[in-house]
């Protein structure tokens, strides 16, 4: 089997939205990257496919065009309460595959001058002198060999925690929650009734909730997403068949039985683990920072993950392009860490009390009744959603009276 070893500034693992923005990020200001992926592009990625504020705003950032009749521009997102009523909230929102979001954004980092090695899965990595040294990766057609040297590595391998091990800064092997979804088409006079985005908290699979996502060509995504919860040791945790879950939704959920009563489902359910809140992962260990879902940077309040995904490549590339030459890497690493959870930590936090409240039916059924009044509550949450407002101002009980009187 022929062996190739190869020498690079900086070595990016995972060409997701997080490492493709940080080599966008990096080649842009001149620097040589190398971007190694499992595998090539277009390829499927388990998600929800929706691009709110913190997304668009990522994109717009890296230059990132996205083609309009790839899209679909939501009118308004609705959420379902358990008691089966809704409200709706005037927030821009995109619905935009992941299949295809991903591959403009390697487009972007290979048109940037990135050097993309698809098809190599991570096998060893060599430690000497406090810092890590030739990564090693095997092809996973050919089996051949790829020894990449590199000064400076970034990580972005997602929620699998065998990256993390091999490293040496997985705090917890175990993901924080679990999504399926699947693609369904229908016919176009009912996807007319279906403009919005819908977020449901479904009676039948809380702490769970489901989503319907409208997207071109009068196609859906349909899906759920379930928290592990903890057992009473802190070590444990009740996992439920996601599978399962997805199942009773779309055949309980009554606007999504009505969807897809005649509708062509485009390929089998897909599921994948979601790392969150933040937590995890370390950031960095010597010439090495975590960046991502590996870091676990999707929100617990709403599952997605793309926007501060973008967010961490982009500042971690920043870091080091902004470093002193006599910056060591843990001082690189360690101003990495602290501007990411300045940035995002808190945010990260107060959506988790935003995910709690909204699991509960009580609560929940409350807040959908007092956003329906169209006073102050309404709009609190699309400052939520648009990332204005803090959720743990809003979450709170003198939130909710305050919502009575304006």
């Amino acid at each position: 089997m022929a062996a190739q070893t190869l020498d690079t500034p900086y070595l990016i693992i995972g060409a997701g939205p997080a490492g493709s923005a940080a080599a966008i990020t990096l080649a842009r200001a001149g620097k040589q990257v190398t971007l190694v992926d499992m595998r090539d592009f277009p390829r499927e990625k388990v998600c929800g496919d929706g691009l709110i504020t913190d997304s668009l705003n990522a994109l717009q950032r890296l230059g990132i065009e996205l083609p309009a009749e790839g899209y679909y521009h939501s009118k308004g997102v609705l959420m379902y309460s358990p008691n089966g009523k809704y409200c709706e909230f005037d927030t821009e929102a995109l619905c935009y595959p992941r299949i295809d979001l991903d591959l403009r954004l390697l487009e972007a980092a290979k048109a940037a001058g990135v050097d993309f090695r698809p098809h190599y899965r991570l096998r060893r990595v060599e430690q000497a002198d406090g810092r890590f040294g030739a990564v090693e990766f095997v092809h996973t057609e050919s089996k051949e060999s790829l020894t990449v040297r590199a000064e400076q590595l970034l990580l972005a391998t997602g929620a699998r925690s065998e990256p993390l091990k091999l490293f040496g800064v997985c705090q917890r092997e175990r993901p924080s929650a679990i999504a399926a979804r699947a693609y369904f088409r229908v016919p176009a006079a009912v996807a007319r009734e279906f403009d919005k985005i819908i977020v449901v908290y479904h009676q039948a699979i809380l702490p769970a909730y489901g989503w319907i996502f409208p997207q071109a060509d009068n196609t859906y995504n349909i899906g759920v997403w379930d928290i592990y919860r903890k057992g009473d040791d802190g070590k444990g945790g009740e996992i439920r068949s996601v599978n399962e879950l997805w199942k009773v939704f779309i055949e309980t959920f009554p606007p999504a039985v009505r969807l897809l009563a005649n509708a062509e489902q485009l390929g089998p359910l897909k599921g994948a683990p979601m790392r969150l809140n933040l937590e995890g992962a370390d950031f960095y260990k010597q010439n090495l920072l975590v960046i991502g879902e590996a870091a676990g940077t999707t929100y617990a309040f709403s599952g997605e993950g793309i926007g501060k995904a973008l967010e961490s490549g982009i500042l971690a590339a920043e870091c080091l392009l902004e470093a002193a030459p006599e910056a060591t890497p843990e001082q690189v690493g360690a101003r990495y860490a602290k501007r990411l959870v300045a940035q995002c930590a808190h945010r990260f936090r107060t959506y988790e009390v935003a995910q709690h409240w909204l699991s509960k039916p009580f609560l929940c059924n409350l807040v959908t009744r007092q956003v329906q009044r169209k006073g102050y509550l309404k709009r609190q949450m699309e400052g939520i959603f648009e990332e204005r407002v803090d959720c743990e101002a809003v979450f709170s009980v003198p939130s909710l009276i305050r919502s009575f009187v304006s």
